[in-house]
């Protein structure tokens, strides 16, 4: 064969489509979009944790990264670059990208515990003083985003959307599990990346970056539009009947539990529909607390801004600590005086209503149920996926006719140390109540003042007493009882409904108005929805014996926080008043005291023990945040590994399906240029013209298997330079080669080589 043909071989045999070859024009379009995924997707994940950072410097870190990854070379250890100078920053910046990781970590454990309302660990910096947590965090962020880059760059050129499809998934699932609504122009260039990248594996560059610019002008032309459109309340509708659809497929639909959802209300016609089993030891009428409403708003009651929730999330551990709750002051007073009242063992079967919550009364002594990392301080969520059907508590006697008489007590042996440790546990958590429970709408506000009249010192509050009958006084003569009234969001506020056009309700109704009139007094106050077991439901009954409430016994009140005690329950509404018995305030016990509880002078605790027992809640990481930033440097790494080879693994076994799928002619050129590459690759010869020479040490090597290289290579010849057909023998023939071959160099090569070989480098199937 003349030489000339020799040099054509070789180009043909050594020639291989798998991106290595390529154009400017495709690497600028691997650029562009390299750094349109870092943008987008970078961007949302700043942005949904407010974590803080020089952006300038990390996209810098990331285009050079990119430009190292994409320019063509032959000599592959030059795409180590970046990592290696990620590793040496990593090594030089030790202290820094450390406290760089606390950041980040702090702030992903905030955004947690503000999205779940949990009380959340965190990490302390190394040296805290002087520490820049923006500089610390982009010194963090810079080598992560480094590393990351390879497997962003080698997607790109294996044309591969494994890794697009793995943003796109789990942008998608932080925004909805933090209720994010992300930036529009991070949406745009998250969306333009994944389109790029499709359209690449696709159409290749050319019709990528085409529709690229098509779809940049677009977005371009609609976000002037967008920015003028305002469809929270649509998403706010949506995204409330989607949970409400999950929470009833989870836990069972209540038919007449609104939670607070004023738009659910119907008119209250109860079936005998059973929705409790209650076993009580000692039979006793009780108000069982479900669901409790915190936030008012025109057409609902919801709970507080997370935000402000976990705010206090120093002060819910410092308290919980204590085994001072929210839903159990009235225990803890009482454990305080060392009561000698016996419990009140209560097993509460759910038949019938909803399992989110635990419904359980004033009284709950026991707190097993209770979630101690939980900033929610009203309802007791059931937990689990379907909530509990089956559940005991315990609970002291019915002492929400003779809390004054707690109260009493307290006073009175207030130098005690138990009573001292809880009235400084009460005085903390109050200020925290008069913060959040005391909103209202400013439209409500105005209502409220048109019907009651302006308050005349609206820095005190109104005295117990007296608001609570001026609440009566004035529901009696506004509004009438009338269980068969409905309520739709066309009707307006809900209040200024019921209070000047309707003026009719019942429960719901009343309880919501009680509420928000405590509010304008000063009280702070909060809505509540559950079921009472009334006297007379436990008139005949013995212990243990089962008490059946059905859904006639649901019920909404309101409750007050009654300074040194905690809450209370307050009726409201006209056919209950006489049923559960009202607590009437001793007049001996003047309230006037309470006021000070709205002013920042009342009696303080030490506030350095305080802060000791707030410190607590932090881990001493001087040590453990080294260890902890390189091992999350180090997974990101071993993920990039394992990422890298799977895109390679997929690719090599591409290429064998390709050899068994593709026409005779094809396969054949395609199976004997691998061939060639592998006997390159493993030494068996130096240059492919030792396949024309019959003395080569290449047929020396290669033993029993040289006639079938030397035939492989005629059947390769004649299918490049002929127009004779390739049988499906003779493919068969270069295939079974093929195969012989790589058992000769898995026979020659160790357990590790092999390993390394096949599953590391993806040399061979």
């Amino acid at each position: 064969m003349a030489k000339v043909d020799k040099v054509t071989l070789k180009l043909n045999i050594t020639s291989r489509n798998d991106g290595s070859q390529r154009t400017l024009f495709g690497v600028l379009i691997n650029l562009l979009l390299s750094m349109l995924a870092f943008f987008g997707f970078g961007g949302l994940f700043l942005k949904l944790f407010g974590i803080a950072v020089n952006p300038a410097i990390v996209l810098l870190c990331v285009l050079i990264s990119c430009i190292v990854l994409l320019i063509p070379t032959k000599w592959l250890y030059i795409r180590l670059i970046p990592a290696i100078s990620a590793i040496v920053a990593l090594v030089l910046l030790a202290s820094k990208v450390a406290n760089g990781f606390v950041f980040t970590a702090n702030k992903i454990f905030d955004n947690v515990g503000c999205r779940f309302s949990k009380i959340m660990t965190h990490l302390s910096a190394i040296g805290q003083k002087g520490v820049s947590e923006k500089v610390a965090t982009t010194a963090f962020l810079a080598i992560v985003a480094v590393l990351v880059t390879y497997s962003v760059v080698f997607s790109l050129k294996s044309k591969d959307i494994i890794i697009p499809a793995l943003l796109s998934l789990s942008s998608i699932v932080a925004c909805v599990v933090f209720c994010f609504s992300p930036p529009f122009w991070f949406i745009t260039t998250a969306c333009l990346y994944i389109l790029g990248a499709m359209l690449k594996r696709l159409s290749g560059d050319k019709v990528s970056a085409i529709s690229l610019t098509a779809c940049t002008i677009l977005c371009l032309l609609i976000t002037p539009i967008a920015s003028f459109i305002n469809a929270d309340g649509y998403f706010h509708d949506v995204k409330s009947d989607i949970v409400s659809s999950v929470d009833n497929f989870r836990y069972g639909k209540s038919s007449v539990m609104p939670e607070g959802n004023f738009t659910r209300i119907k008119s209250f016609r109860h079936s005998g529909e059973k929705q409790l089993e209650i076993i009580m030891s000692k039979p006793d009428s009780l108000y069982l607390k479900g669901y409790v409403g915190e936030k008012y708003t025109p057409i609902s009651w919801c709970s507080l801004d997370n935000e402000k929730r976990y705010q206090n999330a120093e002060l819910f551990y410092w308290l919980h600590k204590e085994d001072f709750y929210g839903q159990n002051q009235i225990s803890c007073a009482l454990q305080a005086l060392k009561s000698d009242e016996k419990t009140n063992g209560i097993t509460v079967r759910n038949i019938g209503t909803s399992r989110k919550y635990i419904y359980y009364p004033y009284e709950i002594a026991s707190t097993d149920s209770f979630d101690k990392d939980s900033l929610i301080d009203g309802s007791l969520l059931a937990g689990g996926f379907s909530g509990k059907e089956l559940y005991t508590i315990k609970a002291y006697e019915n002492k929400v006719e003779s809390y004054p008489e707690v109260l009493a007590d307290i006073k009175k042996n207030a130098d005690s140390p138990q009573v001292s440790d809880y009235l400084n546990n009460e005085n903390h958590y109050r200020k925290f109540v008069y913060k959040s429970y005391l909103d209202i709408p400013s439209e409500t506000r105005n209502l409220l003042k048109t019907q009651l009249g302006e308050r005349s010192d609206k820095t005190q509050r109104l005295s117990y007493q007296k608001a609570q009958q001026s609440i009566l006084s004035y529901l009696s003569k506004k509004v009438s009882y009338n269980e068969n009234t409905t309520f739709s969001s066309d009707c307006g506020d809900f209040l200024q409904y019921f209070l000047e056009q309707s003026c009719e309700g019942y429960s719901v109704h009343y309880a919501t108005a009680a509420t928000l009139i405590f509010r304008y007094f000063g009280i702070p106050a909060r809505y509540v929805e559950g079921y009472i077991v009334t006297p007379d439901d436990v008139k005949n009954a013995v212990g243990g014996s089962a008490v059946k409430i059905d859904d006639s016994h649901f019920h909404a009140w309101a409750e007050f926080y009654r300074d040194g005690v905690g809450w209370v329950p307050f009726e409201a509404t006209p056919p209950y008043l006489n049923v559960m018995g009202q607590a009437q305030e001793i007049s001996a016990l003047p309230d006037a005291e309470a006021t000070d509880s709205m002013d920042n002078d009342d009696s303080e605790a030490d506030e350095s023990s305080q802060q000791d027992e707030r410190d607590s809640i932090k881990i001493n990481a001087s040590g453990a945040a080294y260890l902890i930033a390189f091992l999350v440097v180090a997974v990101v790494v071993l993920l990039g590994i394992i990422l890298l080879c799977v895109i390679r693994r997929l690719a090599i076994l591409r290429r064998f399906m390709a050899f068994e799928k593709s026409d005779n002619k094809t396969s054949v050129l395609l199976v004997f240029s691998h061939t060639v590459r592998l006997l390159l690759l493993y030494g068996y010869m130096l240059s492919e013209n030792e396949l024309y020479d019959e003395n080569s040490s290449l047929y020396q090597k290669l033993g029993d298997l040289s006639d079938k290289v030397k035939k492989s290579l005629g059947i390769y010849n004649k299918a490049k330079f002929s127009r004779h057909e390739i049988s499906a023998d003779d493919k068969q023939f270069v295939l079974k080669t093929l195969d012989c071959l790589l058992l000769d160099i898995k026979a020659k090569s160790g357990f590790i080589n092999n390993f390394y070989r096949r599953f590391i480098r993806c040399e061979y199937k």
